[in-house]
């Protein structure tokens, strides 16, 4: 079997990546030897002090994201205090707003029983009056 002719599609210097030779397997030129235990999957083996890098950084990370963690639960165990505490202030002011409502309507009510005394009693002053005046005319 031929290879294709190199076009424009299958220039080898256009692809960045090996072409597989007629058998299908692709030429080992530019890779690492496979390490004895492992997967070669045609990558190069990252360097040690790359590695080492990224472990620390991500340890890095880690210790900030665990830090902004434990300030993120102590500002919601405040807010929870706070809460609670505001929780029971609006409870105590609901249960004086509704007493104060309470003692306004009876206050009310008297206020109404005390002008309907009034009214009678100045009926009665009227009618005594008049009584009083045509006792001294008879």
């Amino acid at each position: 079997m031929e290879s294709p002719p190199n076009t424009s599609d299958h220039d080898t210097s256009v692809h960045s990546h090996p072409i597989p030779d007629n058998h299908g397997a692709v030429p080992l030129t530019g890779r690492r030897k496979p390490v004895e235990g492992s997967a070669d999957h045609g990558e190069p083996l990252p360097d040690p002090e790359v590695l080492a890098h990224i472990v620390t950084q991500l340890g890095q990370s880690l210790t900030e994201i665990t830090k902004e963690r434990d300030e993120l639960v102590k500002m919601l165990a405040q807010a929870n205090s706070q809460e609670a505490i505001v929780k029971d202030a609006l409870q105590l002011m609901s249960e004086k707003a509704t007493h104060a409502e309470e003692e306004l309507g009876e206050a009310r009510k008297k206020m109404k029983e005390d002008e309907e005394q009034i009214v009678l009693l100045r009926a009665k002053v009227e009618e005594s009056r008049y009584s009083c005046f045509t006792l001294s005319y008879a």
